[in-house]
């Protein structure tokens, strides 16, 4: 069965369904006998509705026990049905929203007159917002609801000009949540430009950012932290922005929420490229800094607390090359079963990183093994499986399957040449030829003169320092100096 209701019903966890079925049987909803027992037929078969029993026809008999199949009253019902459902989904959103739920009982108050409850709920609301340890939009527009409505009030309730004094910090909490906001939008388009550029309001920004630039008092937490980045965003080169803008983050970090940190995260992770040289020690230091920082505060995770495949690759990535091993397994052996994406990949990249770690231990035997049962689509991580068992025949002296592994590597590259980016494939052709030339070294290594030795391996040496870009460029100068040995 498939229809708008059991699509919505779809999305409700075992608890929300139990919710919404005591929202139907009580007198609140109004709902009557009909929508309840569609409700207690369809439970039964939550939240797939793909049984066999799962009907319209025995959904119809479940409501009206007695009477032939009617789809057009079957489907009056239904309606019903829908629409008490996104009333319960618009009532939850409600209860859970504290904006909402505040300006509801001042509003309420307000038309009843009940003037002391008014004032009470007032000095309530900004002690609550001032002790908040939230630092995000919510508690702003709060702010600003609540100074809107108690303006009014003073206004049209009492006669001692405190509804005009009031403006003032009416248009402090607008002026605040506005501001944010406008940043906020603005962060958003820029650091989306590098993506999908097109044209937005630039002469608004400068005057916003003029503004903010020229005010003498201290600008408040949250206003100051979206100022920075936008700066940072406009200049990505300048590393004091980006700086100043890691400092307030550190700052504030315990009172940002966790959907505006991940924000600033992604915003600092994006300006790295910029203001350090991509590839550097200081480049993945920097990287790292933010994944450890995603991780504690647990705003990496995606739906049922699972971390992205690419997600997952890219973290390991950034560890290996600053040979933060122990970090790497500790985080790979935390995520196994954590993985999200296709079972056959997630299962993969976990095998691959544990090799990496296995190799790094010099546990070559057991990295191999462990790849045994390697298999995914996704090509990308299937190159660096071809590397990594390179690698691991190298180590291990198996000079014949090496050069079989070679060769069908080779083969895998040229059928893949048209699917993959140019610089991608011309990586690991660069790989091969130079992995090839450093086998071929080192077995002709022992035949060859001192001066002939010297000579090859000042070759390796160069080739591989000017070639433009390389996968497992410091593995392999690794190599190069176990020859001088």
């Amino acid at each position: 069965m498939k229809n708008k209701s059991t699509d919505l019903l779809k999305t409700f966890d075992a608890d929300k369904l139990k919710r919404f079925q005591d929202y139907l049987s009580s007198p609140y909803s109004k709902a009557g006998p009909l929508l309840q027992h569609l409700c207690s037929f369809l439970l039964r078969f939550a939240p797939s509705f793909q049984n066999i029993l799962c009907t319209d026809e025995n959904a119809f008999e479940a409501i009206y026990p007695k009477k032939p199949y009617n789809k057009t009253q079957l489907s009056k019902v239904f309606s019903q049905l829908f629409n008490m459902l996104k009333d319960f989904v618009a009532l939850e959103y409600a209860i859970e929203d504290e904006v909402f739920k505040q300006k509801s009982l001042m509003q309420y108050a307000i038309k009843n007159n009940i003037l002391e409850w008014v004032d009470e709920l007032y000095e309530k609301n900004k002690k609550e917002i001032r002790q908040t340890a939230d630092l995000n939009f919510v508690t702003l527009r709060r702010k600003y609801e609540i100074e809107n409505l108690y303006t009014d009030f003073l206004i049209l309730h009492k006669d001692d000009g405190g509804g005009d004094l009031n403006f003032l910090n009416l248009l402090d909490a607008f002026e605040e949540y506005s501001l944010c906001t406008q940043l906020y939008i603005y962060a958003q388009i820029i650091n989306r430009q590098r993506i999908y550029p097109f044209e937005y309001p630039k002469a608004h920004l400068e005057y916003l950012i003029q503004e903010l630039h020229q005010r003498n008092n201290p600008k408040k937490a949250f206003t100051d932290i979206w100022y920075h980045l936008i700066l940072l965003l406009q200049h990505p080169k300048d590393r004091t922005y980006y700086d100043k803008s890691k400092t307030l983050i550190d700052k504030y970090e315990k009172i940002i929420t966790k959907d505006i940190l991940r924000i600033f995260i992604t915003v600092m992770r994006n300006a790295l490229s910029d203001c350090f040289e991509a590839g550097s020690q200081a480049h993945y230091q920097e990287y790292f800094y933010w994944i450890k920082k995603e991780i504690k505060e647990e705003i990496v995770y995606v739906d049922n607390n699972l971390i992205q495949f690419k997600t997952f690759r890219n973290f390991f990535v950034v560890a290996s090359r600053l040979k933060e091993w122990k970090w790497a397994e500790d985080f790979i052996k935390k995520h196994e079963h954590r993985i999200s994406g296709q079972p056959e990949d997630c299962r993969a990249i976990y095998l691959y990183c544990r090799a990496e770690i296995l190799l790094a231990k010099k546990e070559f035997s057991n990295a191999k093994k462990s790849l045994k049962n390697f298999k995914c689509k996704d090509i990308y991580l299937s190159l660096d499986e071809r590397r990594l068992l390179a690698k691991l025949c190298y180590e291990l002296g198996e000079d014949e399957e090496f050069e079989k592994l070679l060769n069908s590597f080779g083969r895998k590259l040229t059928y893949h040449k048209r699917s993959l980016p140019t610089h991608h494939w011309q990586a690991n052709r660069q790989f091969i030829n130079i992995i090839n030339s450093l086998f071929l070294t080192r077995s002709q290594i022992s035949v060859m003169t001192r001066s002939e030795r010297a000579k090859a391996i000042a070759e390796l040496q160069e080739k591989i320092n000017s070639a433009d870009v390389i996968p497992e460029k410091i593995w392999l100068l690794e190599k190069v100096e176990d020859l001088k040995r």
